[in-house]
C-alpha cells in the first residue's frame, strides 16, 4: 500500500505546524490607523532625500557632545587587516547606532519641551519625526 499523507481529519502534522508557528508576545492594541501606517512603514524605504531632510532638521545639540558614532581614524583602520565581513559588519553597527544616535535627538527635544510646558502640536510633530528616524533605522 503506497504511503500517503494525513487524512482530512488527522492531527499527525500539527506538531510539525506547531514547532515553526512562532507567536510573539503582544499587548495593547493601538489604533488601525497607526498600525496599518506603522506595518508599511517598518517594510517600505523613505527616499534619500527624505531621510536626509529629517536628519538636518534634527541636528545633534551643541551641548551634547556624546551623541554621535565614534570614528576610528583611517590609518588606523587600513593598517587593520580585517576580513571584508568584518568591516562590513561594523560598518552596519555604525549605520545602526549614527540612527539610534538621529532618533535620540527629538527624543531629547520632546524631553525637553514636555519640561518647558510647550505647545502640545510641537510634542505631536518631534513625536512623529521619531516615529519616522526610528521606523526608518529597522528597514
Amino acid at each position: 500500500m503506497p504511503a500517503r499523507g494525513p487524512s482530512k481529519g488527522d492531527n499527525s502534522w500539527q506538531h510539525l505546524k506547531d514547532f515553526f508557528e512562532n507567536e510573539l508576545e503582544a499587548r495593547d492594541n493601538i489604533s488601525n490607523e497607526l498600525a496599518n501606517m506603522a506595518n508599511t512603514f517598518f517594510r517600505t524605504k523613505p527616499t534619500e532625500e527624505k531621510a536626509k531632510s529629517l536628519a538636518q532638521k534634527h541636528l545633534r545639540p551643541q551641548n551634547v557632545n556624546n551623541l554621535q558614532v565614534p570614528k576610528v581614524e583611517e590609518h588606523l583602520w587600513r593598517q587593520l587587516k580585517l576580513k571584508k565581513e568584518t568591516k562590513a559588519f561594523d560598518f552596519a553597527m555604525q549605520r545602526s547606532q549614527f540612527s539610534l544616535c538621529q532618533a535620540m535627538v527629538p527624543v531629547l527635544k520632546i524631553m525637553d519641551t514636555i519640561k518647558s510646558d510647550t505647545v502640545p502640536n510641537k510634542v505631536k510633530e518631534i513625536s512623529g519625526d521619531t516615529f519616522n528616524i526610528l521606523a526608518h533605522a529597522i528597514v
